[in-house]
């Protein structure tokens, strides 16, 4: 008698999409050369403003499901709502001014189940405003953005992946920055999949450019910063270079910042916080291969072309402002003994 083979369940993938006055990702997702994946749009306080657009691109053969917020609440937690909703294996973010190429969803799945990856990512490429397609690197931005990125939706709730309520930008920095350190099984390709579109009208590029430093960078600092806290506790085998790519990051927002003149009595707080931790003060005492590392990490950009990082290298920028806070610190436990 022959043995009956297992047949393995087909796995499911959900697109989440978060709407906003956009819905260009559409006509992509028809194209896909794999058809196996659900829709789920959220519209962010617009109503039932989609709901045609969802009847006409059913009837082109997208399963899609239409979620509508009652109140505008940020990019970060219409996707939270969309992963909330979601009862697929793995999830895919697009949002819905960009395309999709039309092999992402086939390469993304495919990969990332036949490896059993946590998180697998492609390549994108930018365009530019002046309609010049800039390739990005996947290895130096793939803890940034959502771009042509697959997720297994166990992986982000056994390690209670999630968004931050209090951030309305840079919500997929702090996401990434968990998604991609908290696991070591995890790939990536240089096949490009994803166009991140010029949209003029997007909420990162609707306001003037200094507005958007000052949201930016504080957003951004604060999600890091609150993201490496958490890294630092629940992995204790963190290297030097991880910890030193993510302080790269703030080190470039802070400085932007500082030349606006934000406010950064927040995000102080919170480096305060961070130079307290004693993994983190091993890394700023043992700060000597900083340079190889910073040089590997960034082609040498940062600490050869120092004017456009404000004169001030990230090796003097870290260890003078920790001094600082370390001072600070000293001066208040003094104050309050006496």
């Amino acid at each position: 008698m022959s043995e009956e083979k297992e047949v393995k369940k087909p796995t499911t993938v959900e697109i989440g999409i978060p709407v906003y006055k956009a819905r260009d990702t559409l006509p992509a997702l028809v194209a896909q050369t794999d058809k196996n994946f659900e829709i789920t749009m959220c519209a962010d306080g617009e109503g039932d403003l989609y709901k045609d657009i969802v009847r006409v691109y059913t009837a082109r053969g997208l399963k899609i499901r239409y979620i509508s917020l009652v109140e505008n609440r940020g990019p970060g937690m219409v996707r939270q709502c969309i992963l909330d909703n979601s009862k697929a294996d793995y999830i895919i973010f697009c949002d819905a001014d960009d395309v999709c190429m039309p092999r992402m969803v086939e390469v993304l799945h495919r990969e990332i189940v036949k490896e059993d990856y946590d998180m697998f990512s492609g390549s994108f490429i930018k365009e530019g405003p002046d309609g010049n397609d800039i390739i990005m690197s996947t290895t130096g931005n793939v803890v940034t953005w959502f771009h042509a990125k697959i997720y297994k939706e166990k992986y982000l709730k056994d390690h209670n992946i999630a968004f931050l309520p209090e951030l309305r930008s840079d919500e997929d920095s702090y996401f990434n920055l968990l998604a991609w350190n908290l696991t070591d099984n995890k790939g990536i390709t240089g096949e490009v999949l994803y166009l991140w579109k010029n949209n003029p009208n997007s909420i990162t590029r609707c306001v003037p450019l200094d507005e958007y430093t000052i949201r930016s960078a504080t957003g951004y600092i604060y999600g890091q910063v609150v993201g490496l806290l958490r890294l630092l506790d629940e992995r204790k085998d963190l290297t030097d270079y991880a910890i030193t790519q993510i302080m790269l990051q703030i080190y470039y927002h802070y400085l932007n910042a500082k030349a606006c003149n934000v406010d950064m009595a927040q995000t102080d707080e919170l480096l305060e916080i961070l130079g307290t931790h004693e993994r983190f003060k091993a890394w700023i005492t043992e700060g000597a291969n900083w340079y190889d590392i910073v040089q590997e990490v960034n082609g040498g950009s940062i600490l050869n072309n120092k004017i456009i990082f404000y004169k001030e290298t990230f090796d003097i920028w870290a260890k003078r402002l920790f001094k600082e806070i370390a001072d600070e610190s000293g001066k208040r436990t003094k104050s309050s003994d006496n």
